[in-house]
């Protein structure tokens, strides 16, 4: 697909200097630079825009819209075309991103037959997938690509290489998107213990370049190396926190706080504080004291976290939404009602134009708004957002899921807010049977019956004394 720039030169000039780069004639096609390294365009543009972020943005995705990933049927057009979806992903185009890797899966499955599950570019294919199914919300086939690629390096680099606990630990954290804490947390502790022993055979084993699968540091830097300095093990820590933080007992919270803390203290060290990977940890850390009830701490390392991602990936990627919607977090329970639904509006917004308004992302951002509007006493607005959550939930994931069944709760509370009992009823109902199915929610079950039982109450009230009066 062709693209009308607004400056001609920009491009031109950028193509030139890639050529340069990779040593390409000055009389080579745009085509020709692009299949040898378009990334290098990519990063010339990053580089020479750095102060104009929104024309970098517009200028990169112009490159990959402009390269043809149809014109041969062969390898290195399939390995193009993973590369151009990769690239789509990392600048937040995710619908796009699964277009073009689909594509480039079905060519290679083709081409190598039988030796498909185990041929190491179709195994980068279904790793950049799961990444893009994560942030599109479909977990089932996000676990069905994340463990096609850990059995397979199980298979070929056996149970305790880098890679493969890589891959336990990316299939753990999918898990528990779905609920499946018990698997999930065997996984994370599967990976911990693994990790904490290969760690300590490269360091019994001293400083080497050429280990299959080393990550930790490089010459001297890896004599004496402890855990805390290993990046794999500081992924595989902090993404546990997660699920430690989810639990109800102090001692769990308590874990996961160190764990975090532990997890961006390594990173800062190894990565720098700019790093995405190292913004994750430190957006995870600021949300969970945020809970804890340190909002002031948390929203200036929010905001520090939202400045850092706007001018690295732009202010629409899934990230920078989401550092947004932490901060609108703060602002609420500072307060700051009118502010913090404005910044969720924008969020909304964000995500239904990069995901779609049908992805996880995008239904909870309707749900926050709705919270916030609630909160601003804004409640007919509230409840038409309450009620779009709860229709969205229900399409997406079925009636009997905990997200759907929150929306059923918190559209309830609502409706008896503004004098719809009996729709609030139904709403709590669908929920409480809800609950009583799945098991395990019994406190909120019997909130709902309580509720349900006080409103059928007042109504049966009501009626008597409509039905005197009228005697």
């Amino acid at each position: 697909m062709s693209v009308e720039f607004e400056d001609v030169s920009d491009l031109c000039a950028m193509v030139d200097a890639a050529k340069t780069t990779l040593q390409l004639p000055s009389t080579a096609t745009n085509a020709e630079v692009y299949h040898k390294g378009f990334e290098v365009v990519l990063q010339h543009i990053t580089t020479t825009f750095s102060h104009n972020t929104a024309k970098a943005q517009y200028l990169r995705l112009a490159v990959l819209q402009d390269i043809n990933i149809t014109e041969k049927e062969n390898e290195a057009t399939y390995h193009l075309a993973h590369r151009v979806g990769a690239s789509y992903l990392m600048h937040g185009k995710v619908k796009r991103a699964e277009t073009i890797l689909l594509l480039a899966l079905s060519g290679l499955n083709k081409l190598h037959g039988d030796a498909t599950d185990v041929h190491p570019e179709v195994l980068k294919v279904c790793g950049t997938l799961t990444t893009v199914y994560e942030r599109s919300g479909d977990y089932k086939k996000a676990i069905a690509m994340a463990s096609r690629v850990l059995k397979a390096q199980e298979a070929q680099l056996g149970p305790k290489h880098r890679e493969t606990l890589s891959s336990v630990t990316n299939v753990a954290g999918l898990l528990l998107h779905v609920g499946d804490v018990q698997q999930s947390e065997d996984l994370y502790q599967r990976a911990l213990v693994d990790l904490a022993q290969v760690v300590q055979q490269e360091q019994d084993d001293g400083p080497t370049n050429n280990k299959p699968g080393k990550t930790v540091g490089t010459g001297k830097e890896q004599k004496g190396v402890e855990l805390d300095l290993d990046l794999d093990y500081l992924t595989c820590l902090g993404n546990y926190a997660i699920l430690l933080e989810k639990k109800p007992d102090p001692d769990s919270q308590e874990l996961a706080l160190s764990y975090y803390k532990r997890a961006l203290r390594g990173k800062e060290t190894l990565l720098g504080k700019k790093n995405p990977d190292t913004l994750r940890s430190l957006s995870n850390l600021a949300m969970l004291l945020e809970s804890q009830g340190s909002v002031e701490e948390a929203q200036v390392m929010l905001t520090d976290c939202l400045q850092q991602r706007t001018e690295a990936l732009g202010k629409d990627h899934s990230e920078t939404l989401s550092s947004r919607a932490a901060v609108a977090g703060c602002l609420l329970k500072k307060g700051q009602h009118k502010q913090a639904c404005q910044e969720y509006q924008t969020v909304l917004t964000g995500y239904v134009t990069t995901l779609g308004p049908s992805s996880p992302m995008s239904i909870q951002a309707v749900s926050d708004l709705a919270y916030s509007l609630m909160a601003n006493e804004q409640m007919e607005d509230a409840l038409s957002m309450y009620k779009k959550a709860t229709a969205l939930r229900l399409q997406k994931y079925g009636g009997s899921h905990p997200s759907t069944l929150k929306s059923f709760f918190d559209t309830g509370l609502v409706l008896v807010q503004v004098g719809q009992c009996k729709e609030a009823v139904q709403m709590l109902k669908a929920a409480e049977k809800g609950y009583a199915d799945i098991g395990g929610r019994e406190a909120l079950r019997e909130k709902c019956v309580g509720i349900i039982g006080f409103l059928e109450e007042t109504q049966k009230e009501g009626e008597g004394e409509e039905g005197g009066e009228e005697v």
